[in-house]
């Protein structure tokens, strides 16, 4: 919707002059941080493009693009403009609330897929955890050896 506001950018400069009860014109920083926003909230529009289409995805094909998502987030608190790091810093407060219960299962979805393994979750923890990266790969580890247990108690039954 803010994408489509920028298209329209001038009629609105020009509204005043035309409109007397527009009084509510943005001025140019106005403009820029719109377009600015518009560009930061580009990741977000792929990845609900992605989970509203009509094939459904799985977590392997999400893991990376969620990852990406919260690397841009970080990207963003590092950003000139004071609206954009307070944007920032309550998305990622919300996400990190969120991410921490599915992030195992879907690292462990991840490595499953014979074309990744674990190189792309320690890619992407890597990056969204920096020092703490090797504790949250070991938390997956730990998920994927409780998984194998499970599968060993299960075939062990079926005998």
């Amino acid at each position: 919707m803010l994408s489509v506001a920028l298209i329209y950018k001038d009629i609105f400069v020009r509204a005043q002059h035309y409109e007397p009860q527009y009084k509510c014109l943005l001025d140019e920083s106005d403009w820029q941080l719109a377009t600015i926003m518009v560009e930061h909230l580009k990741p977000f529009y792929k990845l609900t493009e992605f989970f509203s289409g009509t094939k459904y995805p799985t977590a392997n094909l999400v893991f990376p693009m969620i990852c990406k998502v919260r690397e841009t987030m970080n990207g963003w608190l590092n950003s000139r403009y004071s609206e954009i790091q307070a944007i920032a810093k309550g998305m990622i407060a919300k996400f990190d609330k969120y991410w921490r219960d599915i992030s195992g299962v879907m690292a462990v979805a991840v490595v499953l897929d014979s074309r990744y393994k674990m190189l792309l979750v320690d890619f992407h923890f890597s990056k969204i955890y920096a020092s703490s990266a090797s504790s949250q790969r070991e938390i997956v580890h730990e998920l994927l050896k409780d998984l194998i247990t499970e599968y060993e108690l299960g075939s062990s039954l079926v005998e």
